[in-house]
């Protein structure tokens, strides 16, 4: 798709006005507004919804899908990222998704969208995860700037992708095709 610096513009969108503050303290260079995605009147190349689905009621899945494909230009792409069913359920989720079910939660909502690639993101390995359990915790953090550089270097290579049925999140990319 590109990398984001070639984005001249970026809209960052949650109902959450704290959420939006969260955000715009980081990204001080993106637009933000505190709004319902649904209440957006534009049109965008991209459309990414990055952690959100997972949280969305069952009931209202089917208008939020639908929503990010009528955000999306035509030929623009909608990138949905969502934790895998490898993870336990949070309590805040409502569902994890495996890649078939998040395939055909989308062509059933959102049927304009059609699925370019998908990944499963994030497999650490059995070394990695004792070792992130025993130097971040409930009890404490230990920064260690050679670890964290070790695992960061972990994480962003070898692990950044996983097999079929062990990544920790899946990342989908839809393309919707040319309005005729």
């Amino acid at each position: 798709i590109g990398s984001l610096s070639s984005v001249q513009r970026r809209v960052g969108v949650d109902i959450s006005p704290r959420a939006i503050a969260f955000a715009q303290a980081f990204h001080p260079e993106v637009e933000f507004r505190a709004q319902d995605a649904a209440e957006l009147s534009e049109t965008f190349d991209v459309v990414l919804a990055a952690e959100v689905l997972e949280h969305i009621p069952d009931a209202a899945v089917a208008g939020f899908l639908k929503t990010l494909e009528g955000l999306a230009k035509s030929h623009g792409h909608v990138v949905v990222s969502v934790p895998s069913i490898v993870q336990k359920l949070n309590k805040k989720h409502y569902r994890h998704y495996s890649a078939q079910s998040l395939a055909e939660e989308v062509q059933r909502c959102a049927p304009q969208l059609h699925l370019e690639r998908l990944e499963e993101v994030f497999a650490p390995a059995r070394w990695f995860k004792w070792l992130a359990k025993r130097t971040c915790n409930k009890n404490f953090v230990l920064e260690m700037p050679a670890l964290n550089r070790c695992l960061l270097r972990h994480a962003l290579g070898p692990a950044r992708v996983g097999a079929p049925g062990t990544g920790r999140h899946l990342v989908a990319v839809f393309k919707r095709p040319p309005v005729l």
